[in-house]
Order: C-alpha cells, then structure tokens, then sequence
C-alpha cells in the first residue's frame, strides 16, 4: 500500500482530484467574467459620471494623453480586505480634494471587481504582465509611467505624487 506522510494511495488521488477540480472551477470564473456582455465604468473621483461627457477608457491598452485631459491620472488598485489599503484610501481621497481637478484624476480599481468588470480584470491583468501591480495597495501614475506599492505616509505619497506635476506646481504640493 503507497502512503505519503500518513495517507493512503486512494486519499492522495483524491486530494489531486479535489485541487484539479478547484483549479478548473477558478479557471471557469474568470472565463466567465471575461464575457460579461456588460463593462461598467470604474469607481472614481474628479471624473465626469457616465452621461457627463466622460469618455471610457480601454484598460487593456493605455490611452494617449487627449487635451483638455488631466495632467496626472493615479490609478489605486485596492481590496476591500487589505488593511493597507483601508490606511491608504482617506490619504488619497484627502489629497485628491486638495487637488484641482483640472490637474488631477484619480480612478479606483477595486480587486472585488475583477470577477465581475472586464475593465477592471483587463487594468490589473496588464499591470500585472507589465510587472507593475505585485501586491495591494498600488499606485499608478499616467498608465505606468511611475508606481508606487504599499502603505506610505501621507507626506511621503503627497511628495510622491506631485513629483509628476509641471510647474507651476499645485500649492498643496508646495506647502
């Protein structure tokens, strides 16, 4: 009789049937997701809500900068559950209040979504393949000219933040 740490032949086959049948499982979810018919807008802030005027964006391919677009657009990719991510969202949404919305658009991408929002599979899909987005909280400046991953302090993601501002620079960034 085989055994492995302890298990029978026919207990081990069974696990590796239970972890096939996981894996496919998985894999028939994110199919599944992929054709929602559907694709919503991104939660976000300092963005025209849909029937505004606001344009979507393609997540799977950066968009070039159009004129009248905001200087620096900062994507934060997020999980509900991530607790760095709960210290991170009122320091964005604080700065972004300080800043002009002119300058300054700020999109969330929520991991919750992926399942559900093609556009939103398709953004952290490509930041992943790009080696961009590694772990929870990031942040995107302009489809990935700059990032940043983690939890950081206030002054230290400000500072980070208007670094991609020209000058004249937004008087938050200079005080």
């Amino acid at each position: 009789m085989c055994r492995l740490n302890g298990l029978s032949g026919k207990a081990v086959y069974l696990a590796i049937a239970a972890l096939v049948l996981v894996a496919l499982l998985v894999l028939a979810v994110y199919w599944a997701a992929g054709s929602s018919p559907e694709e919503k807008e991104p939660i976000s802030i300092n963005q025209p809500s849909p029937g505004e005027g606001g344009g979507k964006e393609s997540a799977k391919q950066p968009a070039s900068k159009q004129q009248g677009e905001p200087e620096v657009v900062l994507e934060f990719l997020y999980a509900d559950w991530c607790p760095h991510c709960q210290k991170m969202k009122p320091i964005v949404q604080k700065i972004a209040g300080e800043m002009p919305s002119e300058r300054l658009k700020i999109v969330y991408w929520r991991d919750e979504d992926v399942q559900k929002d093609r556009a939103t599979y398709d953004r952290f899909s490509y930041y992943r393949q790009k080696g961009i987005f590694v772990g929870f909280p990031t942040f995107v400046i302009n489809n990935g000219e700059d990032y940043l991953a983690g939890e950081v302090s206030e002054p230290y993601f400000r500072d980070w933040l208007c670094r991609h501002f020209s000058s004249p620079k937004p008087e938050k960034c200079n005080s």
